[in-house]
């Protein structure tokens, strides 16, 4: 699908579509369908959201301050 875009971090979905970072997982909506490919992840705003993106098309929004609680 080509490179992901400047600034963001490429991880890869694992089952059920859960996606790693920094010591926690997140889940994909309908994520099963990118199990074992690269997703990028990509600063949405300052505020603490990432967009999910694959092949460039974004797939979900993660907000970070909700997963900290």
């Amino acid at each position: 699908c080509g490179r992901a875009p400047r600034g963001a971090g490429e991880r890869v979905a694992r089952g059920q579509g859960r996606v790693a970072m920094g010591g926690r997982r997140q889940r994909v909506k309908r994520g099963r369908a990118f199990v074992g490919h690269r997703v990028a992840l990509s600063p949405a705003a300052p505020d603490g959201t990432l967009d999910v993106l694959f092949c460039g098309h974004e797939v979900a929004r993660f907000d970070l301050r909700e997963a900290q609680r």
